[in-house]
């Protein structure tokens, strides 16, 4: 005799540079695919990662469950909604409840321009999009941690679901 599915499961989504290790345990099954080794080509867009939830979704303990819930963290919470709007909400898509953590503006990126200087009434802009690659590159984000962290690399491990 199997064992009976669960009655609750979580489907976590961290962002690009962030793992599953930030959410706290829960007392129920959770999947949680590893997003920031994925780097599709840029012709591509999103759809690498659409069709890892699309595989992630036959999983026993999201396909078999009778509660859905999806959890979103940065880029994560932009690609539950793709996903979601993807399928409609229904099937291997369907989910009782949704959180949105500090989302980002995803298909805004296209249209989002950054002001590279201006004179009088002209002004000079480039498109996001093209920027966001320099911007996840190893250099800024190791750059970005020396400053908030006072100059050190290295991780100081911390118990999140312990924090008061």
């Amino acid at each position: 005799m199997s064992p009976a599915a669960p009655s609750t499961a979580a489907l976590i989504l961290p962002g690009m540079s962030l793992n599953a290790t930030l959410f706290p345990a829960f007392d129920f099954p959770t999947i949680a695919p590893e997003f920031n080794r994925t780097a599709p080509p840029p012709a591509r867009g999103m759809e690498p990662y659409l069709e890892r939830l699309d595989e992630l979704a036959a999983h026993p303990a999201w396909a078999g469950t009778a509660r859905r819930l999806v959890v979103g963290h940065s880029f994560g919470g932009m690609l539950a909604l793709a996903w979601l709007l993807r399928h409609g909400c229904a099937g291997p898509a369907r989910a009782d409840g949704l959180v949105l953590i500090g989302t980002t503006a995803g298909p805004m990126f296209d249209a989002v321009r950054v002001r590279l200087a201006g004179a009088g009434r002209h002004e000079w802009r480039i498109g996001i999009g093209p920027l966001l690659p320099l911007w996840n590159s190893a250099t800024v984000t190791r750059g970005f941690k020396r400053l908030l962290s006072g100059g050190r690399l290295r991780t100081t491990d911390m118990d999140l679901p312990r924090l008061g």
